[in-house]
């Protein structure tokens, strides 16, 4: 392994160890000493990697969101259906992991930390238009208008960090099967049928 690959590694394992603490102990958990403890290495040497715990976690943000930015809604050759039921198991699984606890915990856990408060809000700020864009093409093939289709997405996604954050509340995970395939009927509906809004 080369210089440049072990550094790779390194900061990917320093990377894992803090979203492992930041999802068993919360915000507090998270600090230099400890990721650099679990990790086998020296102060110095996770600084090498990360100067400071603000470095750190803006790594953790930045992995967190690229993450959810980076899921696929569809592939070609998929029917409606298909892409319906990948696009609702690829989120599920993705508000189920340790990445998305870890992002929750950055955002709640501090809530005087404006910082790293204001980087979540920019990053999900920022994925709101490539998501936009990403569902408009997996599902403009069904003639579904641009706004029909971003409240659709809007939707589908509320309910599963809703169904995840109250298994929080829970402490535990909780079996989602039915509302899960209810939500993925309701989207295939919401994408395959002409909803017409009407202000009263």
């Amino acid at each position: 392994m080369t210089r440049d690959e072990q550094a790779l590694a390194t900061r990917r394992k320093l990377l894992d160890i803090a979203i492992a603490l930041l999802c068993e102990g919360g915000y507090a958990a998270l600090t230099s000493t400890g990721v650099s403890a679990r990790a086998g290495l020296t102060r110095g040497a996770f600084q090498h990697h990360f100067p400071n715990r603000l470095a750190l976690l803006r790594a953790v943000v930045d992995e967190t969101t690229a993450e959810l930015m980076a899921l696929p809604v569809a592939y070609p050759g998929e029917t409606t259906r298909e892409r319906v039921n990948a696009a609702v198991d690829r989120y599920w699984e993705y508000f189920r992991s340790p990445n998305y606890t870890a992002l929750i915990q950055l955002s709640l856990g501090n809530l005087k930390d404006v910082a790293v408060r204001r980087w979540v809000a920019t990053e999900i700020d920022r994925s709101q238009a490539l998501l936009d864009q990403k569902w408009h093409d997996a599902f403009s093939a069904t003639g579904a208008p641009p706004q029909q289709i971003r409240s659709a997405r809007l939707l589908v996604l509320a309910a599963l960090r809703g169904f995840v954050m109250f298994g929080y509340h829970r402490y535990g995970e909780s079996d989602w099967t039915r509302e899960v395939a209810l939500l993925k009927e309701l989207l295939f509906v919401a994408l395959t049928t002409d909803v017409r809004t009407e202000h009263v």
